[in-house]
């Protein structure tokens, strides 16, 4: 979640995170990795489903994953000591630095089976997961998930009605991953647009509720010395920063789109690019009007997010509003946390800011050719799939790290019907050697992290934001596409050059370098140049196959 050259990187992870389950084949031609054309037989070094230990004898387990500066020694980790217990299993270890692992992958892919480790765990872009695959590098799953899995089966029932399995299974019908998938209302409202109460007290202003009266309060802000310092010029009503957190809560209350899809709106199971309609073309008028009168930074184009961090911690507080999944930006002793609120702004055809995107599986957990005992690692990943491991491999132990709340304790969201279930003591974002960060894979329902008990004003102030943002949950959700080999390298291939001239186009739009009317013409044909059209008609048949 950058300077130059961190630029197309990340707009290459964003076209190649669009979401897609992919196969190493086309169609629905089976590959030749597909385990269901053989007879499953269980291997002998396991025990029977859902007993301890998992192994009938030590099996290793050699596992590399993304080194995490968090986690004190991975090797005497509570977690890995766990399940190292109850699998009978001997994990050892190769952690990579974040930055390093795709180049890791590919060298890795690339010199042959003999360099893999048994399991991989990291979020795989579904481009290297198509390419590993096409290599017979990691291997199909389906076997497993019908007959060796215990706790997944569970947790699938439980979520039936969502049809998880489909967006974990390639258009060829394999499943290569075992996902983490973490049910979280906090999550799924993504970013919030926060605006700082005390300003508003200030002023006799209300929170506002419409684009203009939030245009105002930001005229407001900057009209007045609002911190007291003296300088009536050092105020920044609302800044933002190379991500456009802000920019896209905004643009939302002009037309509902999924910001992480490639901007793709639906409406009655169309599709359209939101980038592409008179709905956004005023939306970027409001922001360049905005930009114009001095009350969104321009530096927010260029800002990175340590300098974010910096200059919303200047104790003299110098801004009025700002865009970010909760006010944990801010310091953690700093009284802001609970001084700044949420904000949901009404625009035209009953749009808002909310940005919203529903939790979906992330593939987390690959078995490689190498793997001697591929079951026992399927085995492994189930039993972190299990309720109680996953809730360890986010808040540690229980009784140690976290505890059941005592009677009458109120969970962040009560107000949704959700009961206290963990408090945790454990402080999340510190070095410890309780857990592994959610890194692993996992599966749990709302009611789990829903049923937590405050212990940051963060947390409280999101929670508070959801209290007005759970009523406009969209009904209509793309989520993640699946999309042959073929599809989705004409599809990535047209949408990163889409979505760089894009982001280009907001920034020259909103900062009026150049004018959004006078230029929409062009703008638009240049997007038809790009075959934006093409790279529509394949996420629309893509996602009218996934109904069938």
């Amino acid at each position: 979640m950058i300077r130059k050259s961190k630029y197309v990187l990340r707009l290459v992870a964003a076209v190649l995170t669009v979401a897609l389950v992919l196969s190493g084949c086309n169609g629905a031609k089976k590959s030749e990795n597909t385990s269901s054309n053989k007879t499953y037989v269980m291997d002998p070094v396991l025990n029977e489903l859902g007993t301890f230990p998992i192994c009938k004898e030590t099996i290793p387990l050699k596992i590399m994953m993304t080194q995490n500066a968090n986690i004190a020694d991975i090797y005497t980790n509570k977690y890995t000591k766990k399940i190292e217990k109850d699998g009978n299993v001997r994990l050892e270890f190769e952690l990579v630095p974040g930055v390093d692992m795709t180049t890791k992958l590919n060298l890795m892919m690339n010199s042959g089976v003999d360099t893999l480790p048994d399991v991989i765990i990291a979020d795989l872009t579904q481009s290297q997961v198509a390419s590993y695959d096409a290599s017979g590098m990691i291997i199909p799953l389906n076997d497993y998930y019908e007959h060796s899995s215990y706790y997944l089966k569970q947790g699938l029932e439980k979520v039936k009605e969502k049809d998880i399995l489909k967006y974990i299974t390639s258009a060829d019908g394999n499943i290569y991953t075992v996902p983490s998938y973490n049910e979280s209302i906090q999550n799924e409202f993504v970013n919030v647009l926060w605006i700082y109460k005390p300003w508003l007290d200030k002023l006799g202003l209300k929170v506002p509720e419409t684009l203009e009266e939030y245009a105002t309060a930001l005229q407001m802000f900057k009209d007045n010395d609002m911190n007291g310092n003296g300088d009536k010029t050092d105020e920044i009503p609302l800044i933002d920063y190379t991500n456009k957190f802000a920019i896209s809560n905004i643009m939302n209350a002009f037309i509902r789109h999924e910001v992480n899809n490639n901007r793709l709106s639906i409406s009655n199971g169309k599709l359209s690019f939101a980038f592409l309609t008179d709905q956004w073309r005023e939306g970027l008028r409001y922001l360049s009007q905005l930009c114009k009168n001095e009350l969104f930074s321009p530096v927010s184009f260029t800002m990175d997010t340590n300098q974010l961090k910096a200059i919303l911690a200047n104790e003299e507080n110098k801004v009025g509003s700002f865009s970010w999944t909760s006010t944990s930006i801010l310091p953690a002793t700093s009284k802001r946390r609970s001084e700044f609120v949420p904000i949901v702004l009404k625009g035209k055809d009953g749009n808002t800011t909310t940005w919203y995107e529903r939790t979906m599986p992330i593939p987390r957990y690959f078995i490689t050719k190498k793997c001697e005992h591929p079951e026992v690692a399927f085995r492994i990943a189930d039993y972190m799939c299990s309720e109680e491991m996953t809730i360890w491999s986010r808040w540690g132990e229980k009784g140690v790290d976290w505890v059941v709340p005592q009677e009458g304790t109120k969970s962040m969201y009560e107000f949704l019907g959700y009961k206290a279930a963990i408090e945790p003591i454990l402080q999340w974002g510190t070095v410890q050697n309780a857990h592994w960060y959610n890194m692993a894979p996992s599966f749990r329902t709302y009611e789990v992290a829903a049923g937590m008990v405050s212990t940051d004003a963060s947390q409280q102030a999101k929670a508070d934001a959801i209290k007005i943002l759970h009523q406009y949950i969209p009904e209509e959700i793309i989520g993640q596409i699946v999309f042959t080999k073929d599809e989705l390298e004409e599809f990535t291939e047209i949408m990163f050059t889409v979505n760089n001239f894009v982001d280009e186009k907001i920034a020259q739009f909103v900062t009026g370098r150049e004018n959004v009317d006078e230029g929409w013409n062009a703008y638009i044909a240049e997007l038809k140049n790009m075959n934006v059209d093409r790279a529509l008609e394949i996420a629309q048949q893509a996602f009218d196959r996934m109904k069938q």
